[in-house]
C-alpha cells in the first residue's frame, strides 16, 4: 500500500517541478521579450543619436565627405513644361544654404572631399532612370552633378516633388526627341 501513496507522490512532485519550469521558462521568454524590446529601444535611440551627430557634422563621417539633407518641403513638383527653369547651380559647387533653398541638394564637405568638383555639364538636365523604390522608371530634374575621384553623384528633383541622388551611370539623359515626347514642346 506504501508504494502506490509513494507513486502518487512522486508523480505530484514531478507535476509541480514540470510546473514551475514551465513558468520559469514563460518568465524566461517574457523576459527575452522585455530584453528584445530594450534592445531595439537602445538600437533606435542610437540610430538617432548617429543620424543627430551626421547632421550635426554636416555628413563628416569619416568616409562620406558629402551631406544629402532630407529637403522634401523644399523641392516642390515641377510642372514638366517648365523643368528647364528649375533653379541650380552651374560650374562650381554649391553652399550649404542652396542645399537648403531647393537650388541643389549634395553639400560636399571640400576638406574631406578635396577632390570634389562640378561635373562639367550645363544643368538643369531632362533625365530618366529605374527607381528601387516605385519600381518602374522615373523622369527627373537633374540639378546637380558632382564628381570625385571615385564617383560621380547626380542629384534629381522628382517632376512630381521630391528629391533623390543617383550614380550618373543610372541616368539616361534625354535627348531633344525624348523631351519633346515628355513635355509636348520645345524651349
Amino acid at each position: 500500500m506504501k508504494k502506490p501513496t509513494f507513486s502518487i507522490a512522486i508523480l505530484g512532485l514531478l507535476a509541480l517541478m514540470s510546473c514551475r519550469e514551465s513558468t520559469e521558462r514563460k518568465v524566461s521568454s517574457e523576459e527575452q521579450k522585455a530584453d528584445s524590446i530594450y534592445q531595439r529601444k537602445l538600437r533606435i535611440e542610437n540610430s538617432l543619436r548617429m543620424q543627430d551627430n551626421f547632421r550635426q557634422d554636416l555628413g563628416a563621417t569619416g568616409y562620406s565627405g558629402w551631406y544629402c539633407p532630407d529637403n522634401v518641403r523644399g523641392f516642390p513638383p515641377v510642372d514638366i513644361k517648365s523643368w528647364f527653369k528649375v533653379p541650380v547651380v552651374n560650374g562650381r559647387l554649391p553652399t550649404y544654404e542652396e542645399t537648403q533653398n531647393g537650388t541643389s541638394l549634395i553639400y560636399y564637405i571640400i576638406t574631406k572631399t578635396p577632390d570634389a568638383k562640378p561635373y562639367p555639364m550645363i544643368l538643369p538636365k531632362l533625365a530618366s532612370f529605374f527607381c528601387p523604390n516605385t519600381k518602374k522608371t522615373e523622369t527627373v530634374i537633374v540639378i546637380q552633378i558632382v564628381q570625385t575621384a571615385t564617383d560621380t553623384v547626380a542629384g534629381y528633383r522628382f517632376v512630381t516633388g521630391g528629391n533623390g541622388t543617383s550614380n550618373f551611370r543610372d541616368l539616361h539623359f534625354f535627348t531633344d526627341e525624348e523631351i519633346k515626347k515628355a513635355v509636348g514642346n520645345t524651349r
